[in-house]
């Protein structure tokens, strides 16, 4: 019996499961003297034994009893549908364990034992407990009665255990759900009084997670106009006659803080003999919603006031009869003659613009089938040829069988709102125009989420990178060069703050060459005047950057003498002691002119102008060398790309002069493409009417000419015409034609003969339309 306690003691110690079961099971085999053992769990609801612990066994006899049915026949499934000890003497002697003799035998067991471990309490079977012996065996009375001691006293353990673990499991989940869905949970002590909230909760007070509450801080955080329905809600849930459900919306101020939220609670209180004892319940912070749903309400109220302050006019219509009424407003907004009305939706669809008459009738007819409540915008063509747009909204009432019985609705003219949206529209389109074509790279950025709403066309061709739309400011940020990317950090600081700035810096492009940007960034506020927004204006100026020279002498003496020259001569400069070091960082330099000395080895000979002419244009290369030594020197560098070569000696003048030769070019075409992409940026922008009128213009048309073709006055045309020249920046019509033409238009067919005006125009050719 003392060993019986001293396994007793050991068993309550023991607090994980699997733990439980090892001790439980050495417990048994060590009290009988056993050689393996096996524990199985019982699962009610798939009526199946499942092994958690054993010892000694192979895996043929755990993969054939590992699950078994209680319906199998087995001595352990015996002894759960018997509730009593099954015993076997010897395997091969008992006729009922026959189909697994052969198990037993693989295994090396012969005799065994199954003694069910019961919950005390409730009675009901937790699981089996086996002990099985290598030789025949016949169990004692004693070892048997300290094993039904023990196996009872363990079955009790195992299904404290068990239960302990899943009211953890049932917690966790309880608290994944609560979390997932932003639940935050309270108790209330209705006996004692005390409160119990978690941290969600207190910090929707606006308290620390550390605050002692008791039902006077509760009903202190609740805004004043909300007290009387969560008093009323309160006492409803504490009336033993009531269900004891608790729902309430109200807005709390934050007590420490004083923000005010919305909240929305649900509780139930649990009664005693008629008496409230406990209240358990939960709480969301609703304030989102709630902000949403009063902006919406807000909304429509303001729908609501905009009708009845505005001229509208109120449409009634039986849908069994088809007569309709309109009121006098209505009847001014149609333009119909005093004492003139509608009587039918008939006469109503007449006068509604036939591209959306179909529309409006299918409408009204499902208010007529399936009762639906109606709302459309269409147009209408009144009696004096005018037309409107109206906004027509309405509900369908229904008589007392539910049937659909007629529509009442108000119609509001939104003429001048559908325009004021055109214009608009046209607007967005010619900026859109204007951003597409213009060289600048023009962002918006959202003050909200630091991300671009829009990047222009020319960010591919300037920042080397695909257009993304959700570009982030960060993004942004890391394309600047790194030695100026805390200044650019710092100017986008103060633009948030409402300043407008200029300035430059330089970006690394993807391929890794370096570009110069000027950029102007400003704040774009809203019809509030709050700031939610940075606009920019970004300029490639690489290419207008100076007098840049690029000097390659692997002769250190004449690198320094050379590069003393040119900077005399106001040229900036940059030196590199060999053609493998030049070329490794060609790919980021900036535009300007190469003089590479090849008279050291180091120089590469000619291989500069070769990897050049291929990789970068916009660095023309002046080759200095001895001729002497190869007459020919001078043909082989022009045919390998250089744009110049100077035999040694050679005067600093003839440098000089060959560098601003080269330097001269580059500002050209660059100043050449800038003018044509100004040109196409502001054709681009221009309107309908004034590209009509640059079309006349470039057809050779006079002022009345252009007017006639086009149906408006010629003072109208002139007026188009000075907006044109203006756009473009012409002063003569020659300039005009040669920046249209630069901007990629092309004349469609020959001068017209000159005009009645005197022939004001000075070329003959015309730009397609559109």
């Amino acid at each position: 019996m003392s060993r019986l306690h001293a396994l007793s003691g050991r068993l309550t110690a023991v607090a994980d499961l699997a733990s439980l079961f090892r001790e439980v099971l050495n417990s048994t085999i060590e009290l009988q003297g056993a050689d393996f053992g096996t524990i199985q769990l019982y699962d009610p609801e798939t009526r199946t034994l499942r092994i958690v612990a054993q010892h000694g066994f192979g895996r043929q006899f755990l993969d054939r009893f590992r699950n078994v049915s209680v319906d199998d026949g087995s001595a352990s499934a015996r002894a759960l549908k018997e509730g009593t000890r099954v015993i076997i003497q010897d395997v091969t002697l008992d006729p009922e364990f026959e189909p697994h003799r052969h198990i037993a035998a693989s295994a090396g067991f012969r005799a065994m034992q199954c003694t069910p471990l019961i919950e005390r309490s409730s009675g009901l079977p937790v699981g089996i407990l086996s002990t099985h012996f290598r030789d025949p065996h016949r169990l004692d009375m004693r070892d048997l009665r300290l094993t039904d001691l023990y196996a009872l006293q363990a079955g009790d353990v195992i299904a404290l255990r068990m239960s302990e673990q899943r009211l953890r499991e049932s917690e966790a989940q309880m608290q994944t759900a609560v979390d997932l869905v932003g639940l935050s949970l309270y108790s209330w002590d209705l006996l004692t009084g005390v409160l119990h909230w978690d941290a969600h909760t207190k910090a929707m007070w606006g308290l620390p997670a550390n605050a002692d509450v008791n039902h006077t801080v509760l009903l202190a955080g609740i805004h004043p106009d909300d007290r009387p329905q969560v008093d009323a809600a309160l006492a409803g849930t504490l009336d033993p006659a009531g269900a004891g459900i608790y729902r309430a919306e109200y807005r709390v101020v934050g007590i420490g803080d004083g923000v005010v939220r919305w909240i929305s609670a649900h509780g139930k209180t649990y009664f005693d003999q008629g008496k409230p004892v406990r209240h358990l319940g939960a709480v969301l912070n609703i304030t989102e919603q709630a902000r949403a749903a009063e902006r919406a309400r807000e909304s429509d109220e303001r729908l609501r006031a905009a009708l009845v302050a505005s001229a509208l006019g109120t449409f009634r219509w039986n849908v069994r009869s088809g007569v309709a009424e309109c009121d006098e407003a209505l009847d001014r907004l149609l333009g119909l003659p005093p004492g003139d009305t509608i009587r039918s939706l008939n006469e109503f669809l007449q006068l509604v613009h036939q591209d959306d008459r179909a529309e409006l009738a299918g409408r009204a007819e499902r208010c007529a089938v399936e009762g639906v409540d109606f709302e459309m915008e269409y147009r209408v063509l009144r009696p004096d040829g005018r037309r409107i747009w109206l906004y027509e909204r309405g509900n369908t009432f229904r008589d007392g069988e539910g049937r659909p019985s007629y529509v009442t609705s108000a119609c509001l003219d939104v003429t001048q709102w559908k325009r004021a949206v055109e214009v608009s529209r046209e607007s967005e389109e010619r900026f859109r125009k204007f951003a597409e074509h213009s060289t600048d790279v023009l962002r918006i950025v959202d003050l909200g989420t630091l991300r671009h709403v829009f990047i222009s066309a020319a960010f591919e061709r300037v920042w080397g990178s695909p257009i993304d739309s959700g570009w982030s400011t960060r993004a942004w940020i890391d394309t600047v060069h790194s030695a100026d990317r805390e200044r650019v950090v710092n100017a986008f600081d103060r633009v948030q703050q409402g300043e407008e700035i200029w300035l430059e810096y330089r970006i690394v492009r993807p391929d890794g060459r370096v570009r110069r940007i000027r950029d102007t960034m400003f704040a774009i506020r809203d019809e509030h005047g709050h700031l939610g927004r940075v606009g920019s204006s970004a300029q490639d100026i690489t290419h207008y950057n100076g007098s840049l020279v690029y000097l390659v002498d692997a002769d250190l003496a004449s690198c320094l003498q050379v590069a003393e020259i040119l900077r005399g001569a106001g040229y900036e400069v940059k030196t590199f002691a060999s053609a493998r070091t030049f070329l490794r960082m060609a790919p980021v330099l900036v535009p300007g002119c190469v003089v590479v000395d090849i008279r050291k080895a180091e120089s590469g000979d000619l291989t500069i102008p070769r990897e050049l002419q291929a990789r970068r244009r916009e660095l023309p290369v002046i080759i200095v060398g001895n001729s002497s030594l190869d007459p020919r020197l001078g043909v082989r560098a022009m045919k390998a790309g250089a744009a110049d070569f100077l035999p040694t000696p050679y005067g600093n003048m003839d440098l000089l002069t060959s560098i601003a030769t080269e330097l001269a070019d580059i500002r050209e075409v660059t100043a050449r493409d800038r003018e044509t992409e100004l040109a196409k940026a502001s054709i681009a922008v221009m309107s309908r009417r004034e590209r009509q009128v640059l079309d006349g213009m470039m057809g050779g048309g006079t002022s009345k000419s252009i007017a006639k073709e086009l149906g408006i006055s010629p003072r109208t045309v002139e007026m188009h015409r000075a907006r044109v020249m203006e756009r473009l920046g012409a002063k003569t019509m020659s300039e005009l034609v040669l920046l249209a033409m630069a901007a990629g238009l092309r004349p469609t067919y020959a001068a017209r003969e000159a005009g009645d005006d005197g022939g004001d125009n000075d070329v003959g050719t015309r730009l397609p339309r559109g």
